[in-house]
């Protein structure tokens, strides 16, 4: 009875490890797009989108957890990668902005889309479309913009609330460490 933020009886998770995968310099995301782009053209499906992490499925970086499965740190923030559409593939309302988009490459601008618990945390209820913010929450998001803000989903454990949480286009993830 546990709300999980998505509508998990339209989804199908796929897992794919890439890891062997040769990695084209000059086109780092290369086979996530290939990948998106061969499930959504299996008969039947609707849409298709990859991240990193799944909601409800225990990732998300930045995520700490005791030994019953439980958030140990509520001050941190969670961090996904995703490919444009996911919160369409998962029914995640998008609140205000807008979506990531294939523009949002690794030359682009540096941009993430924020959840609701997020805005609670720290924007003081100030529309944070717009707002780059500084290393005083994560050094992580230094200089991301955000462009969107989305409904919670649930990270974890089913017994404590959506973290604050922030995503980034996968284009964008290169190198970084949350």
């Amino acid at each position: 009875n546990v709300s999980l933020g998505f509508d998990g009886k339209r989804v199908l998770l796929i897992n794919v490890d890439t890891a062997r995968t040769r990695v084209d310099p000059a086109d780092p995301n290369a086979i996530e797009n290939r990948l998106v782009a061969a499930v959504a053209s299996v008969p039947g499906v609707a849409a298709a989108a990859g991240s990193l992490y799944t909601p409800a499925g225990g990732g998300g970086a930045g995520l700490l957890r005791d030994a019953r499965g439980r958030t140990t740190d509520p001050g941190r923030v969670v961090a996904n990668f995703i490919t444009p559409g996911w919160f369409a593939v998962y029914g995640i309302p998008i609140r205000a902005g807008r979506d990531v988009t294939h523009h949002d490459s690794s030359n682009a601008p540096l941009v993430i889309i924020v959840n609701d618990a997020f805005i609670r945390r720290f924007s003081s209820g100030r529309n944070p479309i717009g707002a780059t913010f500084d290393e005083s929450i994560s050094d992580f998001l230094r200089n991301r913009t955000v462009i969107g803000v989305v409904g919670d989903a649930v990270y974890g454990s089913l017994r404590d609330a959506a973290p604050p949480t922030v995503y980034v286009p996968l284009a964008q993830s290169i190198g970084l460490t949350p």
